[in-house]
């Protein structure tokens, strides 16, 4: 079972850059979001994935963030980030709810917020990296 919280913020619209889920978001604003309404802290240096986007660069290069540790994806449960991307370049994010389901949105598919189940996407080889709040 998804938590409520995470129900309430599927089929958000997908705006690049969007931080504002009334008009859409990114995968960041998605994921902050997500965060911010259990009272996690965001990671500030990580917002700007849309940048690396637009440069068609990945996230390996971002700093790791404080208040925060990589964890093992197979062990990612409830509000942990999950950073995607194929081969070398992870360019995208996600955030865990229940059960082993992942929110995210993209641009592709159905251009809105929607759950995916994070097993597939470990098995499709999709997933770079995970990370838990310490705080």
């Amino acid at each position: 079972m998804v938590s409520a919280k995470i129900n309430d913020l599927i089929g958000i619209p997908f705006l690049l850059r969007g931080r504002d889920i009334d008009q859409g978001v990114d995968c960041w604003g998605l994921a902050a979001h997500a965060l911010r309404m259990e009272s996690i802290e965001i990671m500030d240096a990580w917002k700007n994935i849309a940048d690396a986007w637009d440069d068609g660069d990945s996230l390996d290069h971002l700093p790791e963030p404080d208040g925060w540790e990589e964890i093992d994806p197979q062990e990612a449960t409830r509000l942990d980030v999950i950073i995607i991307g194929r081969r070398a370049a992870a360019t995208h994010v996600g955030i865990v709810g229940e059960d082993g389901w992942m929110l995210h949105t993209s641009a592709r598919d159905k251009g809105q917020s929607e759950l995916v189940q994070l097993r597939r996407m470990i098995r499709a080889g999709l997933v770079h990296s995970a990370w838990r709040s310490t705080c």
